[in-house]
């Protein structure tokens, strides 16, 4: 019964995703998959299944779960994940829900709504003016220096060697405290026309493509987190020592699909936001790039501007979730878009694109994935076993309701 299940629920999440690509073609469910192909490929060769049908299997799926013998954790996280899957099928027959509905029932997320005061924004921005270097227009100053910290166009293929040396760095520091696949492997390629800086492809046998659009991507000062997040120890290592320990040892078959839209995406989501601090302080961030990335470019600065740190980086995912929240609150695109263009100081294309991301099915959800992630999962990470419990995560079916009630 259990292999009959675990491919109910694998076609289930194929059938939702196909049905999502037909409205908006990159909206999707399957962020990955290196299960059975056969199971993918008979979704791939029949015709989409109408919304009702997915919402009837969904719920027989849910109700079959009970008489399946998991142990525990591993039966609340498939639990959950279906929800999630049940959720979306609710949604494609026309059901509506509220914001803190999806995220509840898509994400496992009980969350208190409310608006990051742009006071905060705007005091982040006032300090970041004061410790700019140079002198007259704010934007001026921080528009140029930008530009001295990215790489040109015409050497813009370059930016793959220096993203190979962040991410021989940060997995260097990685295996100090976890044992990464003998064989594991990531290959980063370039990309353009995307609304994302950058993503994980995980490809199964320990293997990730990660790409990196340049019409984002180009900033020196991007190469560390961006390494951190989607390779050592974020989104690659979680997922290659998921693969190595969930399903090859253990035999955890759902682990071989990921679903963006569901409670997996926040503890990946979280984990990966935190991997940045977890490996280095912003000193030794600062460190490795003066002295390791930006002589190889070519690029002279001073130590002045070397400690300047933009605010973009930090308020990027509050200022987006107050978009949002703007937006469900009725305010009109341009509006809103206003709105990131002033508290992010992006131009008109940067703030279009930021707005055509979480517009998507169930995008605007998925934003709150990395803030909410991270603060479940940062007070786990603040004693001297923060390593420890870190590693763990990575390797473990976790959800986020799990998670906080163990921390009560």
């Amino acid at each position: 019964m259990n292999d009959a299940w675990f491919q109910a629920y694998v076609l289930l999440a194929f059938r939702i995703d196909k049905v999502l690509r037909l409205i908006a073609k990159d909206s999707l469910l399957v962020d990955y998959y290196y299960g059975p192909p056969i199971w993918k490929a008979q979704v791939e060769n029949e015709p989409p299944t109408p919304a009702p049908v997915l919402l009837q299997n969904a719920e027989e799926l849910g109700a079959m779960l009970a008489h399946l013998d998991l142990e525990s954790q591993r039966a609340t996280f498939i639990n959950k994940q279906v929800r999630a899957m049940h959720t979306i099928c609710r949604r494609l027959c026309g059901e509506t829900f509220s914001l803190d509905d999806e995220l509840r029932l898509c994400f496992d997320l009980s969350l208190p709504l409310t608006k990051t005061p742009e006071t905060e924004f705007e005091q982040a921005w006032a300090r970041a003016e004061e410790t700019l270097p140079g002198t007259g227009d704010v934007l001026t100053r921080l528009v140029a220096l930008e530009q001295r910290l990215a790489l040109p166009p015409e050497r813009s293929e370059q930016i793959v060697s220096f993203a190979y040396q962040a991410l021989a760095e940060t997995r260097r520091r990685t295996q100090a405290f976890v044992d990464v696949p003998l064989d594991e492997a990531i290959s980063v390629e370039l990309v353009q026309g995307q609304k994302w800086r950058a993503n994980n492809q995980y490809l199964g046998n320990f293997r990730s493509r990660i790409d990196i659009n340049l019409d984002i991507f180009t900033s020196f000062r991007d190469m560390l987190p961006f390494a951190c997040h989607e390779g050592y120890p974020g989104h690659h290592t979680e997922l290659a020592l998921k693969e190595q320990q969930l399903f090859h040892e253990r035999g955890y078959v759902e682990q071989a699909i990921g679903l963006l839209i569901s409670p997996q995406a926040v503890i990946s989501e979280g984990l990966a936001t935190l991997a940045p601090t977890l490996l280095f302080t912003p000193e030794e961030q600062q460190h490795w790039l003066t002295e390791q990335l930006l002589p190889q470019a070519g690029v002279k600065i001073t130590p002045e501007e070397a400690q300047w740190e933009s605010p973009v980086g930090a308020l990027w995912m509050g200022v987006r979730r107050n978009a949002i929240l703007l937006l469900h609150e009725g305010r009109k695109e341009g509006e809103v878009k206003d709105y990131l263009k002033q508290y992010l100081r992006i131009d008109d294309r940067q703030a279009q694109q930021a707005l055509a991301y979480f517009q998507r099915p169930f995008h605007e959800s998925y934003t709150f994935t990395y803030t909410s992630g991270a603060t479940l999962l940062q007070p786990w990470l603040q004693g001297a076993d923060r390593f420890s419990i870190f590693a763990s995560f990575l390797a473990e079916p976790l959800t986020p309701s799990a998670l906080l009630r163990q921390e009560g």
